[in-house]
């Protein structure tokens, strides 16, 4: 790889290794679908916010968002934000990290994303977007987590 290649990638893993905050002190709702009022503000880049929490046949899915643009655009990546996913099985209180999770994004304009993977990464499952326009996001998610069984989750989120 090339000398610059590699500093941007080293950049990129760093930027998505930051500690993330602890999805139980933030996370409030165990409603199926998150509403709007749950969002919490978020600085320009900075910390991730719970876009919701969803309970789907025993699991807790909480989706976070996190601005990444300004940190994006000096490697001159076409990404705005780090799309989470954190699961924890309802009984026993235990984090499920692993297991297969697919998104479709639709954008303010309606429409539908390519189904892509998230990722497990530390502890949660994790995915680079370009959110460029303004107005309502909709995130939908298949899973088959470590017990095989298949969820869903949805999930608004307001790009501002």
């Amino acid at each position: 790889m090339e000398p610059k290649m590699n500093r941007h990638m080293l950049i990129v893993l760093a930027v998505l290794m930051l500690p993330q905050i602890p999805v139980n002190a933030i996370a409030s709702s165990d409603h199926k679908h998150a509403s709007h009022g749950e969002q919490q503000v978020m600085q320009a880049d900075g910390a991730a916010i719970v876009v919701g929490s969803q309970i789907s046949k025993g699991v807790k899915g909480t989706a976070r968002i996190r601005a990444v643009s300004v940190e994006m655009s000096e490697l001159d990546v076409k990404i705005t934000h780090h799309f989470m996913m954190d699961f924890i099985d309802v009984e026993s209180g235990e984090p499920v990290s692993r297991g297969e999770v697919v998104l479709k994004v639709t954008n303010p304009d309606a429409k539908i994303s390519e189904p892509v993977a998230l990722l497990g990464m530390d502890g949660h499952f994790g995915v680079d977007l370009f959110l460029d326009m303004k107005g309502e996001y909709h995130f939908r998610m298949d899973t088959r987590l470590d017990d095989g069984t298949k969820r869903k989750f949805h999930f608004h989120y307001v790009n501002k």
